[in-house]
């Protein structure tokens, strides 16, 4: 059957007239054949690199690039059928556009004057997640995160022989092991350094702390505004906030099950949980009484809808909340979901 897919999907490329529209959509259209569709993708790409050309030019940045596009995928929205087509014909428009893209690459080569330009399109890479978004990503030399909502991933090519990343936002990584490339993932307040492990970094440029969370291995912290570093063992919990800088055990497999689909509060305050709610559903919400930024929740939730989220934390604090109606504006398209949280009268 491998094989059988290779036949059509070389046909359809070269527009052959045995192969039919149908029979492509088919193959593109679930995920049955999810696999196969990948490996000739990157055989093919692989095979254009190879021929013989005149010009020696490194293309595995560009190839590192392409099969990078083709991994990331929306955790959320992974079983809605309609996702899956949109991102097979995105897959299928790749294919068809491999001649175009190689041809523009040794068009722009001809001309010694175009090679900073050709790596300053192809030097780097952001990995970018949504409000209301999870994605699972893997990185060239093997390592395998999740992105959490509203963050954002970038590191330059090629990557395996210098892992420098730079995070913004909540992101997990399970760390390939490289004892002579360190892996090291820059925020605004502490840069951590590993060799192989899993770990977890929530570093939202928003919020006023940086939390790693150490699940396995052994990683250090460097924490340029304190010039201090902190060597951390698995299940320790680093927080740092202005001159605080706190280290705790914890439990890490649990305060990360975010990257499982769980929406987790630990001891958290209002402000807090009012942000974790916006970036998980995606919504706009507002603090109409103050005096409830002192209240606490410990709770958590697996595919709840907010709705159902914002019932069950009222039965633990005196809160009330209002969903607002959503709106189109002046080009038809409807408004972010907006809610207010109140004070309840008792």
């Amino acid at each position: 059957m491998k094989q059988e897919i290779k036949d059509i999907l070389s046909k359809y490329i070269t527009s052959d007239k045995n192969c039919s529209d149908e029979q492509v959509n088919n193959i593109l259209g679930g995920t049955k054949y999810q696999s196969e569709v990948k490996d000739f993708m990157v055989n093919n790409w692989t095979e254009v690199l190879e021929e013989e050309t005149e010009l020696e030019k490194d293309f595995r940045p560009i190839l590192h690039k392409v099969h990078h596009i083709l991994r990331v995928k929306e955790h959320h929205d992974k079983n809605r059928f309609q996702t899956r087509i949109f991102k097979w014909y995105k897959l299928a428009a790749a294919i068809l556009l491999i001649p175009i893209v190689v041809s523009s690459v040794v068009y722009f080569l001809a001309d010694a004057k175009n090679d900073k330009l050709l790596a300053s399109q192809y030097s780097s890479i952001s990995i970018e997640s949504h409000q209301g978004q999870v994605i699972n990503f893997d990185l060239p030399d093997g390592t395998k995160g999740v992105l959490n909502a509203g963050s954002k991933l970038t590191y330059s090519l090629p990557f395996s022989n210098n892992r420098s990343l730079t995070l913004s936002g909540s992101a997990f990584f399970e760390v390939t092991h490289d004892e002579k490339h360190p892996f090291v993932v820059s925020t605004a307040k502490v840069n951590v350094k590993v060799l192989g492990t899993k770990f977890g970094i929530e570093a939202y440029e928003d919020d006023d702390f940086t939390n790693v969370l150490l699940e396995e291995g052994k990683v250090m912290c460097g924490i340029p505004m304190h010039g201090k570093q902190v060597i951390m063992k698995p299940n320790e919990k680093l927080h740092i906030e202005d001159k605080k800088i706190l280290l705790s055990n914890v439990n890490a497999s649990d305060m990360l099950g975010w990257k499982d689909g769980l929406l987790i509060f630990r001891d958290e305050e209002m402000p807090v949980v009012i942000k974790k709610l916006m970036r998980w559903y995606n919504v706009d919400i507002s603090l109409e009484d103050m005096d409830l930024e002192k209240y606490s929740f410990r709770a958590t939730f697996e595919n709840e809808p907010l709705e159902e989220v914002l019932k069950l934390l009222s039965r633990t604090s005196p809160i009330g909340y209002k969903i607002e109606k959503r709106t189109t504006d002046k080009t038809g398209k409807f408004t972010k979901k907006s809610v207010k949280i109140y004070k309840r009268e008792k």
